[in-house]
């Protein structure tokens, strides 16, 4: 849009799944607030004008980005996600934009973007959001491209973490514990349009002990304390048919936390290893079921070393898919279903499995 905008009361905008730059200037009638809605199909809303509107933005569901100057009235998060890019000149670092949100409306993502999206950023600005109380906990998140490396201080002892619209966010902080911390990936109703899937990439040396949940979205690790040494919890209540998936990159990563997982729409729900990559997931940690049967998937190259109790399934489906078991419980109580060809070995031990096995394509026994 570039042409002039009068708003009848508020400036308002909705859904559509797409993305609305704004080059227009978005000016200030008596107090007037700018709303992103609640819509089913979220739209992206960037701002590129002169935004001198006072009266507030408030933010119930999709995205926006200040591509330009902030206004300067408060931001209040009922839902959705308000980020900003390098273009916003008034802004003098990550904190500046943080001290714009209402510290009593954090329910939503406070983003961090990069003006253009060929060209990642980098942040190595403190962000600080000890402020917001309890029951706002707001995410950090991005639509872009962005890479933080500052330190952090979580909401509530919480870190939490996504992006949305498909975008990607490299956290490379050492996510500490203080008095006891734990870690959110993904929002339970992901910000996603047009079958989008964002990431979110962990590359600190992390001590949070408090377990971690993962929610949605797909998750990278590139180092054997990036979950921290509390329990990972992957529920099956996101508003989504995209299964989460956890996948190792640059080398090989092992993991001992345990790990409880569901099923999204009576499938798989988490996707484990790396497809494109001969990096190596290695779990030792117990696999349990979350609430009811959980399940997982095999994509790449993993090793299952735990005593695992499961009830759900494995399926094996990916371009790149080999599976280590090393003990006989590796593959939990529930079946294996081989929908991609494949190879199932033990791992330094004979194994005896009593799982049944659907054969759709070709297995290699090793």
């Amino acid at each position: 849009l570039t042409g002039t905008i009068t708003p009848s009361g508020s400036y308002m905008f909705g859904g559509g799944g797409g993305t609305l730059t704004v080059q227009s200037n978005v000016p200030d009638f008596d107090g007037t607030e700018l709303i992103m809605t609640n819509a089913p199909s979220p739209v992206t809303v960037i701002l590129q004008g002169s935004n001198t509107y006072q009266g507030g933005t408030r933010s119930f569901g999709g995205v926006l980005i200040f591509d330009s100057s902030t206004p300067p009235g408060s931001i209040s998060l009922f839902g959705g996600y308000v980020g900003y890019t390098e273009n916003a000149a008034n802004i003098a670092n990550a904190q500046g934009f943080v001290s714009l949100f209402n510290t009593f409306a954090g329910r939503g993502v406070i983003g961090f973007d990069s003006a253009n999206p060929a060209s990642p950023r980098t942040i190595s600005d403190p962000i600080d959001l000890s402020g917001f109380n309890s029951d706002n906990v707001p995410f950090i998140g991005t639509a872009t491209t962005v890479t933080l490396t500052g330190a952090i201080t979580p909401a509530n002892n919480q870190y939490q973490f996504t992006g949305v619209k498909g975008g990607s966010l490299t956290v490379m902080s050492n996510l500490t514990d203080g008095p006891g911390s734990s870690l959110t990936i993904g929002l339970v109703n992901p910000i996603e349009s047009n079958l989008s899937e964002s990431t979110v990439t962990l590359e600190g040396d992390n001590t949070f002990s408090l377990g971690t949940t993962f929610n949605s979205g797909a998750l990278y690790i590139n180092n054997n304390n990036a979950l921290g040494t509390g329990p990972i919890a992957v529920p099956d209540i996101a508003s989504t048919n995209i299964v989460p998936s956890l996948a190792p990159f640059g080398g090989n990563v092992t993991l001992a936390n345990p790990i409880s997982v569901g099923s999204v729409q009576s499938g798989p729900g988490l996707n484990l290893g790396n497809e494109f990559t001969s990096d190596v997931l290695t779990l030792n940690g117990v696999i349990s079921d979350f609430s009811g049967p959980g399940q997982i998937a095999i994509v790449g190259a993993v090793t299952l070393g735990g005593t695992n109790t499961y009830s759900g399934g494995t399926t094996l489906d990916g371009g790149n898919t080999i599976l280590l078991v090393s003990n006989p419980s590796a593959l939990g109580t529930g079946p294996v279903t081989v929908e991609s060809t494949s190879v199932l070995a033990p791992y330094n031990v004979d194994v005896a499995l009593s799982n049944d096995i659907e054969l759709n394509y070709t297995l290699t026994l090793g």
